[in-house]
């Protein structure tokens, strides 16, 4: 993706917010779905894997998400070659943060 493209993405995905911020900003919008309308598609214009197109195996892939419920597992484990860069733990935009973060320091 050229620079050029990964800005008009970005841009799409700003605009689409503003469009129905006040439903994105519910409490009826779930961390599912903003995982699948904004996250992924941030990180795919980024230039990472998340739907595995490559098709490397379980243990090499880019991205490995979780699904549904789970405790104390992040969200998105990035990885490069094998060997984990960083996690991403999502949240639905009506989560308030500041509480979010006091909590995984407690």
């Amino acid at each position: 993706m050229s620079k050029e493209e990964f800005k008009e993405k970005i841009i799409s995905l700003i605009n689409k917010f503003e469009k129905d911020k006040n439903h994105y900003l519910s409490k009826e919008y779930l961390e599912a779905q903003v995982r699948e309308d904004f996250i992924n598609p941030l990180f795919e214009a980024l230039g990472w894997d998340i739907e595995n197109r490559k098709g490397l195996s379980p243990f090499d892939r880019e991205v490995i998400l979780e699904k549904g419920e789970t405790t104390g597992k992040p969200d998105y484990n990035f990885s490069i070659n094998g060997s984990t860069k960083f996690f991403v733990e999502a949240k639905a935009p009506s989560v308030a943060l500041i509480i979010v973060l006091l909590m995984m320091f407690i």
